[in-house]
């Protein structure tokens, strides 16, 4: 397991933000206004046209869990807080978030401006932070919060990639010629110190935390945690782990 340093430099915002703030540089931004002030955000991609041709001949979801806008809610850099004005979904491709008009019209948003942004989602806001590459300004990339505390944290980067497929036979849109596949990474990050990238196993979690050993192989010992483990789930260890007595 390699380490993997870095440094969050942008405030984890969750979802028990205030809807409301008062001063301009926490402000909340509702109805037409707060669309206007959104489409200024856009990445250049603008779009008005749907998004199934794009991913004709490609077998698999691009998006966050589906391809459908959800409500939800985003920050920016300068805490400016947007809600109720457009819809969301996350393009897991391009690392973008893409939002949608009342009016029907699709844009991805830069992702250099977003501070996090949460999607609902069957009745649960599932929270993304936004963190930017070591002496790369330029660069971030929007990491799922699966567990926080203030003292202990699970991230994934939730990214897909896209496996080509060898097809020389003439265009079709009824082949399939590439394949979006989940390409997930987990993060721990115990207190101030940097994050360590983590496989979901007994072995890369204890040399995470060494000082959790025993309550770590308690917990993968456990039937409850065999197989695949879903995020509930992963929830469910951390919280574990985070107990006062986790070394216990």
């Amino acid at each position: 397991m390699k380490k993997i340093i870095i440094y969050l430099i942008l405030v984890l915002i969750i979802p028990s933000v205030p809807k409301a703030q008062n001063s301009a540089a926490n402000s909340t931004r509702t109805g037409v206004g707060g669309q206007a002030n959104l489409a200024s955000l856009g990445s250049g991609k603008s779009i008005t046209q749907t998004f199934d041709d794009r991913y004709d001949g490609i077998k698999g979801n691009p998006f966050f869990y589906d391809d459908q806008y959800h409500d939800g809610e985003l920050w920016l850099t300068d805490n400016t807080h947007f809600t109720n004005e457009v819809k969301y979904r996350y393009d897991q491709l391009k690392n973008l978030v893409q939002v949608k008009y009342p009016d029907g019209k699709e844009m991805y948003l830069n992702s250099l401006r977003i501070k996090s942004f949460l999607l609902k989602i069957e009745n649960k806001d599932v929270t993304f932070i936004n963190i930017f590459e070591p002496n790369k300004p330029t660069e971030c990339t929007l990491y799922q919060i699966i567990y926080h505390s203030p003292t202990l944290r699970l991230l994934r980067n939730s990214r897909k990639k896209l496996s080509r497929i060898n097809n020389t036979a003439p265009y079709s849109k009824s082949e399939i010629y590439d394949e979006i596949k989940n390409d997930y990474t987990y993060f721990i990050q115990q207190n101030d110190k940097p994050l360590t990238e983590v496989k979901l196993l007994r072995k890369s979690f204890i040399k995470a935390m060494p000082e959790k050993e025993r309550k770590i192989e308690n917990i993968f010992n456990s039937p409850k945690y065999k197989g695949d483990l879903t995020v509930s789930k992963l929830g469910e260890i951390m919280q574990k782990l985070d107990e006062p007595n986790a070394e216990k």
